[in-house]
């Protein structure tokens, strides 16, 4: 399933899941909804037994062709679709940290995510606001996988200096969109994907 059908299909405040039907409705019952529908990884009753919300920052095995890590930082910026996950430090009440997903909103101060159970009391999916406090780990990132090959440039322009060439099936790591949205900025340097033309969005394939 495509990231964008499964926010508008799934992440609708007010809803609850409990995927795995494991002490109710938990933080970790979302991210698990995502990388099913997303990335077929299988999550249901016995088959994501992963450990804590914590536990998540180990980067689950099933979870490695699809995601990877990146530590917070000063400068880091969730990006829309991350899994955002915090340690044992995030609450005074228990030591099992939290996970949620990235909205794409935000800044250095602060992020917006969707989350469910964020006070202990099995709440249902919400957008609420986090901070880089209370031991956020950082996020587990799904990788892009090119769709057609392009060309990588050192800024995001077609005019400007040509550093190579992308090929199609090949993943990638994205870590900023330009602007205007129309360029990816992978470890290689910037590629165009205006109107989606060369990159699966994510969950495509």
């Amino acid at each position: 399933m495509k990231w964008d059908k499964f926010k508008k299909d799934y992440l609708i405040r007010g809803k609850s899941y409990d995927v795995d039907k494991v002490a109710g409705v938990q933080c970790v019952d979302l991210p698990k909804l995502y990388v099913n529908k997303c990335f077929d990884v299988p999550t249901g009753p016995g088959q994501a037994a992963w450990g804590d919300a914590a536990d998540w920052w180990k980067l689950p095995a099933p979870l490695k062709p699809y995601f990877y890590e990146i530590p917070n930082t000063p400068e880091f910026v969730p990006m829309e679709a991350d899994i955002t996950i915090w340690g044992a430090g995030y609450s005074e009440r228990h030591n099992f940290g939290h996970v949620a997903i990235a909205t794409g909103d935000g800044n250095r101060d602060y992020f917006m995510v969707w989350e469910q159970n964020r006070q202990g009391k099995h709440d249902p999916v919400a957008v609420d606001k986090q901070t880089y406090r209370k031991d956020f780990k950082g996020v587990l990132r799904p990788y892009r996988i090119v769709k057609k090959a392009v060309n990588i440039r050192a800024l995001p322009s077609s005019s400007s200096e040509y550093l190579g060439e992308l090929a199609k099936g090949q993943k990638v790591k994205v870590d900023r969109v330009s602007d205007d949205k129309k360029w990816l900025h992978t470890q290689y340097g910037w590629c165009n994907n205006n109107k989606g033309n060369f990159f699966y969005e994510i969950g495509e394939k």
